[in-house]
C-alpha cells in the first residue's frame, strides 16, 4: 500500500535533476503537510470507490490523475 508520499523518480541518475526534484518536493512541502498527503489519499480512495470520475480527479488533482494512469491503478 502507498503512503501517499511524492517521491523522485529511481531512474533519475544526474545528480542536477535529483537535487532539483528533491528540493521541490521540499520546499512545495508535498510530503510534510498532513492535509496535502491526506488530499491525495482521500482523492484515491473516492475514485476506487467509484464516487469521482477520472475526468473529475484530472481537473482537481491532475498530479495524481497522472500518476493512478502511470501505475495502471
Amino acid at each position: 500500500m502507498t503512503n501517499f508520499f511524492v517521491e523522485v523518480n529511481p531512474n533519475i541518475f544526474d545528480p542536477r535533476v535529483r537535487t532539483l526534484a528533491e528540493d521541490t518536493i521540499k520546499v512545495l512541502k508535498f510530503n510534510l503537510d498532513d492535509d496535502l498527503v491526506n488530499e491525495r489519499a482521500e482523492f484515491f480512495f473516492e475514485y476506487k470507490k467509484r464516487e469521482i470520475t477520472f475526468a473529475f480527479l484530472q481537473k482537481q488533482a491532475p498530479f495524481l490523475a497522472y500518476e493512478i494512469n502511470r501505475q495502471g491503478l
